[in-house]
C-alpha cells in the first residue's frame, strides 16, 4: 500500500454503527442531559449527588506502571499494516514461491484492513490522550486534596487569630480599667501626700518630691505613647553628633527625656550627660547606663563653673519656656560654654503651619511656638556668633501637595495654566508641609 493510502485512511473520521460520524462533544453533552433527567425524577438521591460531588480519587499506587504494561501492548499490537515476516525455513524455488504468496497475502489483508488500521491507530490515540487526562486528573485532585488540607489548617490559623484579636481586645478593656483605677489611686494618694506634708513632719519635703513624682508620671507615659519609638527618635536625631564634634568638654543634653540623643552622643564618642525635671525619665536614662540628673534646667546650668562646657543641646525645649526663662536660658547657656562651643535648639516649627494639627498642640504643656527668626535673633543677642537656622524633618511626599506633570517643553494655554498652578502648589507646600522641626545651631 502506497504512502498516500495510508495517510488518506488514517484521515477517515470515526463513524458510529448507524453511519454517523461520532462527536466527542455530542456525547459529553447527552450524557449531561440525562444524568439531569434522572436528578430531577429522583433516580439520583442529594445525598448520593453530594458525595460524588465530594468524590476525590487518588492514584493507587501501580496505576502508573498498568498504564504503561497497556500502552505497551496496544504499541506492539495496534498496526495491522506493518510488513509481515516473509521469512521462511524453505530453500531453492520453493522458497521464492512462499515467500511470493505472502507478499501477495500480506497485500490481500493490507486492503482488507484498512479500516481495522484507521480504527486501530484512533483507538490507540484515543487511549494516550485518555491515559494522560486520566494522569492529569488524578494529579489535580491530589493537588486539589493538598490545597484543601491547606485551607482547613489556614481557617485554623485564622480562627485562632480572630480568638487572639479578641483576647487583646479585652486586655485592653482591662487595662483601660487598670488606668482609670490608677488615676483614682494616683488621686487618692496625691491627697494623702498633700495632708501629710501639711502636718508639719520632718519628712514634708521628701512627701513634695514624691507628689512631683506622681505628677510626673502622666508626662512620662504621654511621650512614650506619642513622641515615637527610641529607635524613630534616634533616626531624627541622628545629625547631632556631627554638629559637636572637636568639643574638648562634656556635653549637656537639656530635656535628655529617655535618652536617645545622649545613647546616639556615646556612640560618636562624645562625652554628654543629661538633665531633666521628670525624675521618671531620669531614671529610664540611668538604667540604660547614661549620667542624668533631676534638676531643672535653669538651676542646673546656675551651678556649673562659667566656660565649663563644651555644648548645649535641647531637643523640643525652649516652647515650654515662657519669654522670661527662655531669655534667662539663653545667657546661662552663653556664659557656661567654653569658648567655641556649641549650642543646638530645636523646636516645632512655627514657619510650617502642617505642624499646628499635630506635634505643637497635642503637647499640653508648651507654651507658644517660637518663629525661626525670631528663636535666631534672640540667640544672637545673647552673644553667640554663626548662629544658624538648620531646618528638620521634612513632611513625607505623600502628605504634600501633588504638582500637576506636563513636559516642560509644553507651549500653549494648557501648559500656562499647568505652570501657574504648580507655583501656586510648590508656595502652598513652603507653608503647610515644609519641615515639622528646626534648630538654631550656634557657637559661642
Amino acid at each position: 500500500m502506497s504512502g498516500g493510502e495510508s495517510e488518506s485512511t488514517q484521515s477517515a473520521p470515526l463513524v458510529s454503527g448507524d453511519g454517523r460520524a461520532f462527536d466527542p462533544q455530542e456525547l459529553s453533552e447527552l450524557l449531561r442531559a440525562r444524568a439531569r433527567t434522572k436528578i430531577e425524577q429522583g433516580v439520583y438521591t442529594q445525598d448520593e449527588v453530594d458525595r460524588l460531588a465530594a468524590f476525590k480519587p487518588s492514584a493507587p499506587g501501580d496505576y502508573l506502571e498498568h498504564a504503561r504494561r497497556v500502552m505497551a501492548a496496544l504499541n506492539a499490537n495496534w498496526d495491522v499494516m506493518r510488513p509481515s515476516a516473509l521469512e521462511t525455513h524453505r530453500t531453492g524455488l520453493s522458497a521464492r514461491i512462499v515467500r511470493a504468496i505472502k507478499r501477495r497475502l500480506d497485500g490481500l489483508m493490507k486492503f482488507m484492513h484498512r479500516q481495522q488500521a484507521h480504527f486501530n491507530a484512533t483507538v490507540k490515540d484515543t487511549l494516550e490522550e485518555v491515559f494522560n487526562l486520566r494522569l492529569r486528573y488524578l494529579f489535580v485532585s491530589q493537588r486539589l486534596v493538598n490545597l484543601d488540607e491547606r485551607m482547613a489548617k489556614l481557617e485554623s490559623r485564622i480562627g485562632q487569630v480572630d480568638d487572639l484579636a479578641g483576647a487583646v481586645g479585652r486586655l485592653q478593656e482591662a487595662l483601660r480599667d487598670v488606668d482609670k483605677q490608677g488615676i483614682f489611686l494616683k488621686r487618692r494618694v496625691s491627697e494623702l501626700l498633700d495632708k501629710l506634708a501639711q502636718t508639719g513632719a520632718p519628712q514634708a519635703a521628701a512627701l513634695r518630691d514624691e507628689k512631683d513624682k506622681l505628677a510626673s508620671f502622666d508626662y512620662t507615659l504621654f511621650e512614650n505613647l506619642h513622641r515615637g519609638s527610641r529607635e524613630e527618635i534616634k533616626r531624627r536625631l541622628a545629625v547631632y553628633p556631627a554638629w559637636f564634634t572637636g568639643v574638648k568638654s562634656k556635653v549637656v543634653d537639656i530635656g535628655c527625656g529617655r535618652g536617645e540623643l545622649l545613647e546616639l552622643f556615646g556612640q560618636a564618642g562624645v562625652a554628654a550627660e543629661g538633665v531633666d525635671l521628670n525624675s521618671e525619665m531620669v531614671e529610664e536614662c540611668r538604667q540604660r547606663g547614661f549620667t542624668a540628673h533631676a534638676r531643672d534646667a535653669l538651676d542646673y546650668l546656675a551651678a556649673q563653673p562659667d566656660g565649663s562646657l563644651g555644648g548645649i543641646s535641647a531637643v523640643q525645649f525652649v516652647e515650654h519656656l515662657p519669654l522670661e526663662a527662655l531669655t534667662r536660658f539663653l545667657e546661662l547657656a552663653s556664659a557656661k560654654l567654653a569658648p567655641g562651643g556649641v549650642m543646638a535648639l530645636e523646636t516645632v516649627n512655627a514657619a510650617c503651619l502642617g505642624t499646628f494639627c499635630g506635634a505643637f498642640y497635642l503637647d499640653m504643656t508648651h507654651i507658644k511656638p517660637i518663629h525661626p527668626l525670631a528663636l535666631h535673633f534672640a540667640v544672637e543677642r545673647a552673644g553667640f556668633s554663626s548662629a544658624r537656622v538648620e531646618y528638620l524633618n521634612p513632611f513625607p511626599a505623600d502628605i504634600r501637595l501633588a504638582p500637576l506633570p506636563f513636559e516642560a517643553t509644553a507651549q500653549g494655554p494648557a501648559a500656562q495654566v499647568a505652570i501657574a498652578y504648580n507655583d501656586a502648589v510648590a508656595k502652598l507646600n513652603s507653608v503647610l508641609f515644609s519641615h515639622a522641626d528646626y534648630a538654631v545651631v550656634a557657637r559661642r
